[in-house]
């Protein structure tokens, strides 16, 4: 019944289902049984999906170290895990710290199940797309191929893992602008997904996004807005409003109307993908590592910075640029700010706060550069 409230929507449903289960094992059973462990990684799990990574983390890190103590390190349910907390890292945009988790899964599957089970093509699907998001394409391309082949032969061309991976080979290749073949191949992945899934699986939404930034980018907007539209419904019936995976297709659709000069129509989409990014930021920044938060901003792309291309157009467009630019300044400063506060405290504190204080300014200061060069053009602009 949680994974059913969790798929429409309904987080505090999930979650308080979730959060039952975890009790009744850890009262019944014990804190570290192995049934523990799977309740921690659903929880986790949840607050993944919702964005809400600091509370995913340490659930996720609890359930590893249980498996690990209790069942080993090389069983499949700890190399599961492994995957787990390499996808949370992923979504941060942590990916050093995510390869090195996702290739211990691999590793412990191809020694536990065999190199043609299915869940060793997982692993080797989840580090295929690791390296696709970071550019490196030689190194996914023969790692999806693997994937697929494990697929079809131990499920079948019409299972939802099979058109799953297709889908990635896809996105792989429209990364690549090979426009013609990954159109191809997100077509074919689409109907695997729809047959096996239903239409409004998150999947669904997935390649209808990437299918529709395909034919964006072949001039073909009137197909792209509609996949991007339909996306965005199947979203918002499985995630909450505040989730990463709405700013990336809003995002697409923003860069759709703005490409046809439909400003008006880009303006207050633009606005929603800055909300949702700074209540993100606001949610999560202050519990990161220093080391990690520059590298979270990076995750969210170029929203902000995309909305500098209307500043010269009208008198909104500035306002909307000056507001992206200030209020993720103003984030990062209040959290500096507090972190000052430490400052404050006698004894070893103190040491920390300037430590901290020092990470934060450099993380800062990229930020501040870019937001005085702004003001500046605005005002020159505003003078021609």
């Amino acid at each position: 019944m949680a994974y059913l409230y969790a798929q429409q929507g309904l987080y505090r449903k999930a979650e308080h289902l979730h959060l039952r289960a975890l009790s009744i094992s850890e009262k019944s059973l014990g804190p570290e049984h192995p049934d523990t462990a799977t309740s921690l990684k659903n929880i986790g799990n949840l607050y993944q999906n919702q964005g809400i990574y600091s509370k995913a983390e340490p659930l996720l890190l609890r359930s590893l170290a249980i498996r690990e103590k209790v069942l080993g390190e090389d069983h499949p349910d700890t190399a599961q895990s492994f995957n787990n907390l390499a996808s949370l890292y992923k979504d941060q945009g942590l990916f050093s710290k995510a390869e090195s988790l996702h290739q211990r899964a691999l590793t412990i599957n191809e020694k536990s199940l065999g190199t043609h089970h299915q869940t060793t093509g997982l692993s080797l699907n989840n580090l295929a797309s690791l390296y696709m998001y970071q550019g490196l394409y030689s190194k996914a391309e023969p790692l999806y191929l693997r994937s697929l082949e494990i697929f079809v032969k131990a499920l079948g061309p019409e299972h939802m893992f099979t058109g799953i991976s297709i889908a990635s080979i896809a996105e792989l290749y429209s990364r690549q602008r090979n426009y013609g073949k990954a159109k191809i191949l997100f077509l074919e992945a689409l109907d695997i997904i729809e047959n096996a899934l239903g239409t409004e699986h998150i999947y669904v939404g997935r390649i209808l996004n990437n299918l529709g930034r395909v034919n964006f980018n072949k001039g073909l907007y009137g197909q792209a807005e509609s996949q991007y539209k339909r996306a965005l419904v199947i979203n918002a019936k499985s995630f909450s409003s505040y989730h990463q995976a709405t700013v990336t297709y809003l995002f697409n659709l923003v860069a759709l109307y703005l490409i046809q000069d439909l400003y008006d129509k880009a303006e207050p989409l633009t606005r929603r993908v800055l909300d949702i990014e700074l209540t993100l930021l606001q949610k999560e920044v202050p519990y990161l590592a220093l080391s990690d938060r520059f590298a979270f901003l990076e995750s969210f792309g170029s929203a902000h910075e995309f909305t500098f291309s209307g500043a010269s157009i009208s008198n909104s467009g500035a306002n909307l640029a000056m507001f992206a630019r200030l209020n993720r300044q103003g984030l990062l400063e209040e959290i500096e700010k507090r972190q000052a506060q430490l400052a404050a405290l006698p004894g070893p504190q103190q040491g920390v706060a300037v430590e901290l204080r020092g990470l934060t300014q450099q993380l800062l200061s990229p930020l501040i550069d870019s937001y005085f060069w702004f003001v500046k053009t605005v005002q020159i602009e505003a003078k021609g």
